[in-house]
């Protein structure tokens, strides 16, 4: 099997994107880097404030992760990757890319970052997550069940790796 050197976890807030990335870490001994540390601070205030990021607030936040992806080898990145022309900007840095986006209902997202502590991301910005959101299509793009457990997610992700 060859593996690509980095591997994209995207979707909306709150769809597993950490949690899954760490344990697809561990299984495929990758290095995990959580695209939520690299938002800058006026970043997190506005979504800590229920107000949602426009492509001028992401702008310097996925150029910076776009050139970490590219850069870093056995990698696995959680990064939102809502939409077609952010994921266009990743495979511009790394040809030998994976994008995979966790595909979960908006009413399971509810209740699960409700329950998150210590994140800034509150529920209230799913509703701009979603608008945002353009699901893969005709792109080398995989979109997978995000209501799995974390584990049969990476499970999924090792088969599709490995075809």
């Amino acid at each position: 099997m060859t593996l690509p050197d980095c591997i994209i976890i995207g979707g909306v807030s709150g769809c597993g994107k950490t949690t899954v990335g760490k344990a697809l870490a561990e299984k495929l001994n990758y290095t995990f880097i959580d695209g939520d540390d690299y938002h800058s601070h006026e970043n997190k205030v506005k979504m800590s404030q229920g107000i949602g990021l426009n492509d001028d607030d992401r702008a310097p936040w996925l150029e910076k992760l776009a050139h970490i992806a590219g850069s870093t080898p056995r990698t696995i990145l959680g990064c939102s990757c809502l939409k077609k022309k952010y994921r266009d900007l990743f495979k511009k840095y790394n040809k030998h890319l994976m994008i995979i986006i966790l595909d979960v209902t908006a009413e399971h997202l509810v209740s699960r970052t409700a329950k998150r502590v210590g994140h800034y991301a509150k529920p209230n910005l799913l509703h701009s997550q979603f608008s945002d959101l353009e699901m893969p299509e005709g792109e080398d793009v995989y979109v997978v069940d995000g209501m799995m457990t974390p584990d049969e997610i990476a499970h999924k992700i090792i088969e599709i790796l490995e075809k």
